[in-house]
């Protein structure tokens, strides 16, 4: 399986699964004492997995966006009216 796909529909799960993730590591950092360094960097890992997961389902969703209306800009054509 590829990290970078075109489908979006992959790319939206993936995202979202990111997503998830990045909120459980972040609901750690506000949840915890401040005396336990060791959570805090174990937090901090799990807030930064969820977004490089969550941004490998998002740029393709962007790509395929962008190259959507590209292709869609193409086929428009403007008549002069005069």
């Amino acid at each position: 399986m590829s990290i970078l796909t075109t489908d979006p529909q992959t790319g939206w799960k993936r995202f979202t699964k990111g997503l998830a993730v990045f909120f459980v590591g972040l609901l750690l950092i506000l949840l915890m004492p401040n005396e336990q360094k060791e959570l805090l960097y174990f937090s901090i890992a799990i807030l930064g997995c969820g977004f490089a997961y969550a941004m490998t389902g998002y740029i393709p969703m962007l790509f395929h966006r962008l190259t959507s209306a590209k292709r869609a800009s193409k086929h428009i054509k403007f008549h002069d009216d005069e």
